[in-house]
């Protein structure tokens, strides 16, 4: 009898055993937890990921938030497509673009419409005074977009009460 009471208490010391060393390994998992939590929390803080961003008026000056719905993006395809022609060295070569703009505003784009042959005319001058070699490059092309757009806006400004034109788009662009 001996021996059984011995096996019985030896198996109430393992069973006790195991849940303490359960509990320390749940504590420790809980202190990890909210030691991770912390950190996070803390990174997104300092970060300013709860911060409101501060509005600034058109002064400079720090004003007051105002909720404004997002405008949607107005299209204006300008048909049909624009020919130019290059003289290159003894050869000719040609320049064939179809072009889009993006404005905010309808007044803009109502612009653009009203004067369009004039809008034409400034293309078309703009596309002439270009290198075949600049338009051939990504940048050279960038910079034409960038360019068109400068020369729409202008005649918005100059006889609208327009935005002025956010983008010009390349549809088609080919050189030959």
């Amino acid at each position: 009898m001996t021996q059984q009471n011995d096996n019985l208490g030896d198996d109430l010391e393992e069973e006790g055993g195991n849940k303490g060393r359960l509990v320390k390994i749940l504590a420790m998992a809980g202190v990890m937890l909210l030691i991770a939590g912390i950190s996070v929390g803390g990174t997104l803080f300092l970060t300013g990921f709860f911060a409101d961003e501060p509005v600034v008026t058109e002064n400079g000056e720090p004003g007051q938030q105002q909720a404004r719905p997002p405008t949607r993006a107005l299209y204006l395809q300008l048909n049909p497509d624009f020919v130019v022609t290059y003289d290159v060295g003894s050869r000719q070569r040609f320049l064939r673009v179809e072009l889009a703009v993006r404005a905010r505003d309808q007044a803009s784009l109502d612009a653009l419409t009203q004067h369009m042959p004039l809008v034409r005319d400034e293309i078309i001058t703009t596309l002439s005074e270009q290198t075949f070699g600049n338009i051939q490059r990504r940048e050279g092309k960038e910079e034409l977009v960038e360019t068109l757009a400068e020369v729409m806006n202008r005649i918005i400004t100059q006889r609208s009460e327009g935005q002025g034109v956010e983008a010009v788009l390349y549809n088609n662009f080919v050189l030959q």
